[in-house]
C-alpha cells in the first residue's frame, strides 16, 4: 500500500465515523422529541447523548461545550470525577478479564 491510499483510506473513515455520529445524533434527537409527546421515553437520557454525538461530529459544538465547561467550573469538576471512575471502572473490567484470559 502506498501512503496516498492509507490517507485515503483514513479520510474515508473520518467521513464515516462522522456520518454515523451525525446519524446517532438524529436518532436521539428524534427520541428526546419524541420523549415529550411519550413520556415512557427517558428525556434525561436521550437529550445528553444526541449532544454528545452532535459535539462528536461538530467542530463548532464541540468548541462551544469545551467553552461552556471552562465557564462552568463546578460542572467541569463533575465531568472530570466521572471520568477518572469511569476509567477506573474500565481498567478494573480490564485487568479481571487479563487474569481471567477471556
Amino acid at each position: 500500500m502506498t501512503e496516498s491510499e492509507t490517507k485515503k483510506q483514513r479520510s474515508f473513515r473520518r467521513r464515516l465515523k462522522r456520518l454515523r455520529n451525525f446519524a446517532l445524533f438524529f436518532l436521539f434527537f428524534l427520541l428526546s422529541i419524541l420523549s415529550f409527546v411519550f413520556p415512557l421515553i427517558p428525556l434525561v437520557t436521550t437529550l445528553p447523548l444526541s449532544i454528545y454525538f452532535l459535539s462528536l461530529a461538530s467542530r463548532s459544538v464541540h468548541r462551544k461545550i469545551w467553552h461552556f465547561r471552562l465557564r462552568h467550573p463546578k460542572i467541569e469538576q463533575r465531568y472530570k470525577q466521572w471520568r477518572v471512575k469511569r476509567r477506573q471502572k474500565r481498567l478494573a473490567t480490564m485487568r479481571r478479564s487479563t487474569v481471567l484470559g477471556t
